[in-house]
């Protein structure tokens, strides 16, 4: 699934591609239209065949779908959930406290606001909105594999 799948129809207009002088390897990319974060940069496609901010696009919308079937498929089998609140570690115990998430949701809209790439990570800075009025302001980061699946899932709020 690509970005613009993800994001639809109300997609940010602005896409800023800037050089940065202080990143090796000098590119930065911001698709709200906000200067990126320092730090953060765009890795050359061509340098591994799964781009992260694609898988981590795709997982957002399983989530938000409460796709939990999806979701599996997306994880490796070692794969590690930390976040404020909880600790997980391999498929199962994953998949379990994401369920656990699910039954305490009854709806979940995730609003992307800006996605971060760098050397097989990516991160997205999101607004959640849980049952139509909790609203939370998170970092969710993912680490993949070189098969593509999601070894690292690391979650921060505010």
């Amino acid at each position: 699934m690509s970005i613009s799948a993800f994001l639809g129809p109300n997609a940010p207009k602005v896409l800023y591609i800037e050089r940065d002088e202080g990143l090796s390897d000098g590119l930065s990319v911001s698709l709200t239209g906000h200067r990126p974060a320092r730090g953060f940069r765009n890795t050359p496609a061509t340098s591994r065949a799964v781009n992260p901010i694609d898988v981590l696009a795709a997982f957002l919308k399983a989530y938000e779908a409460k796709d939990i079937d999806a979701i599996a498929g997306m994880l490796a089998d070692d794969v590690h959930l930390q976040d404020w609140n909880l600790e997980a570690q391999g498929k199962a115990a994953v998949l379990a406290e994401t369920l656990k998430n699910f039954r305490d949701a009854a709806q979940l809209q995730i609003q992307v606001r800006q996605f971060y790439e760098a050397s097989g990570c990516a991160a997205a800075r999101l607004r959640i909105v849980v049952n139509g009025s909790v609203e939370l302001e998170v970092v969710d980061t993912i680490e993949v594999n070189p098969d593509g699946k999601v070894r690292a899932i690391r979650a921060y709020k505010g």
